[in-house]
């Protein structure tokens, strides 16, 4: 019960903070969605890289290969 009002208090502020949250422990439970369709069972496992990132620094990114958003994961997090 202590994570699932963590969770819903950082969201709306700390986004992040509560999406990593929700990975660390598993909750809380999500609904979801009556469209199965609709969303992606899988949650990103990384964030993208904003465009000033990819425009001046592609030589180092490009050292990553491609990148999924939903199956790649970060070097600390292999």
């Amino acid at each position: 019960a202590i994570i699932t009002q963590k969770w819903i208090a950082l969201n709306g502020y700390f986004n992040f903070e509560g999406y990593n949250e929700y990975r660390r422990t598993g909750f809380p439970a999500l609904p979801s969605s009556l469209d199965p369709a609709a969303i992606s069972p899988t949650l990103p496992t990384r964030i993208p890289y904003p465009q000033s990132e990819l425009t001046t620094n592609a030589g180092n990114l490009s050292k990553e290969g491609t990148l999924n958003y939903f199956s790649s994961k970060i070097f600390w997090a292999q």
